[in-house]
C-alpha cells in the first residue's frame, strides 16, 4: 500500500504525542494537534515557514489556523483564491463564518504572496462572504 501525502504514520496518537513533546516556536498544543491532523507526517513543512518568520506562528483570530498555513496553501497547495484557503485548504471556515477580521488577515497574506491589488483583494473577500451568505451562515459586514 502507498500512503497518501502526509500519511507516513504508523501510530497516530504516538505521532501526535511526539509532535507535542517536540513542539517549538511557541505553538500551543491545540495548534500543533491541528497541524498534525491537517498535514500528517508533513506538518513540519508548515513549521519551516515559522522558522523563517516567527510572526507566521500567530493564529488567525481565535482559530488554530496559523498564518504559516495560509502561505503554505498558496505556495505548496496551489491556492489561488481566498475561498480556496478559507473553505478548502484550512480549517478556518469549516465551522462557519470565521469573522471579517480573520477573512481580512487571510486576504492580506494572500494579496502579498500572489501580488493582488486592493481591488482584487476586496473582490476575493466579497466572494468568500457571498459563499457563507449562500449557506445561510451569518456574515458580519464591515
Amino acid at each position: 500500500m502507498t500512503p497518501i501525502y502526509g500519511g507516513l504514520i504508523e501510530d497516530f496518537e504516538e505521532f501526535v504525542s511526539n509532535a507535542l513533546k517536540n513542539g517549538k516556536h511557541g505553538l500551543s498544543p491545540e495548534i500543533i494537534r491541528a497541524l498534525v491532523h491537517n498535514h500528517g507526517s508533513q506538518y513540519h513543512n508548515v513549521i519551516k515557514y515559522i522558522e523563517d518568520d516567527p510572526t507566521l506562528a500567530a493564529p488567525v483570530g481565535t482559530s488554530t489556523v496559523t498564518r504559516a498555513e495560509i502561505l503554505h496553501a498558496a505556495r505548496e497547495e496551489m491556492a489561488q483564491k481566498l475561498a480556496d484557503v478559507v473553505l478548502r485548504r484550512t480549517d478556518l471556515g469549516g465551522a462557519g463564518y470565521p469573522g471579517e477580521s480573520e477573512i481580512r488577515v487571510c486576504a492580506e497574506l494572500m494579496a502579498k504572496e500572489l501580488g493582488w491589488d486592493d481591488r482584487r483583494a476586496r473582490n476575493e473577500i466579497d466572494e468568500v462572504n457571498s459563499a457563507f451568505s449562500q449557506c445561510n451562515l451569518r456574515v458580519a459586514r464591515a
